[in-house]
């Protein structure tokens, strides 16, 4: 297996809560995956924090011909995971976003800006394509560079996945062990 798709079986979590999301219109839960994966792919070639981090992973990866800018993104990152909001700060040229919730309009609005141009229209649909576009950018860009996938390889273990769980727990009658799916790094 090469190493794009190494990274794709090890994504598939993440891909498919996107597929999901798409499929049940839960656009909001969709913004939460699209804006935190450029954080969870930078992080595994650089651990730790950091907007340069995030910001640099989206300029080497997102579409250049974007309105939306890195600086932008990493605000409205910050907007709706930290505070679950679509107000940004003044670091953008603009205050607001608008989750717009696709084919209820008749003109494309993704990353245009409302009569108030103080609003970010985005199309959650149109920036799933764009994100998942990106990830692949990424998985391609890393097959190059033995350097960056052998750091990523090194930390690729404490990424979330589906993993057989058995748990003990103290019941009534003492303890029973469960056995079922989890979500989780260990």
């Amino acid at each position: 297996m090469n190493a794009a798709d190494e990274l794709r079986t090890h994504f598939d979590l993440y891909l498919a809560e996107i597929r999901r999301c798409l499929e049940g219109r839960c656009y909001w839960a969709l913004m939460h995956i699209l804006l935190a994966l450029p954080d969870v792919c930078a992080s595994l070639e650089h651990p730790g924090r950091g907007r340069a981090r995030y910001k640099k992973w989206c300029e080497a990866y997102l579409p250049r011909n974007s309105t939306v800018s890195a600086e932008d993104r990493y605000q409205m990152r910050n907007a709706l995971l930290h505070a679950g909001c679509t107000e940004v700060d003044g670091k953008t040229s603009f205050s607001y976003f608008s989750v717009m919730v696709p084919r209820t309009f008749t003109v494309d609005l993704h990353e245009t800006r409302s009569s108030d141009p103080e609003i970010l229209n985005v199309d959650p649909e149109k920036m799933a394509t764009e994100t998942v576009s990106a990830l692949d950018k990424w998985f391609e860009s890393l097959q190059q560079d033995q350097t960056r996938i052998s750091r990523v390889r090194n930390n690729i273990g404490h990424l979330a996945s589906v993993k057989d769980k058995h748990v003990h727990v103290e019941g009534p009658n003492g303890v029973a062990v469960e056995f079922g799916l989890a979500l989780s790094s260990t």
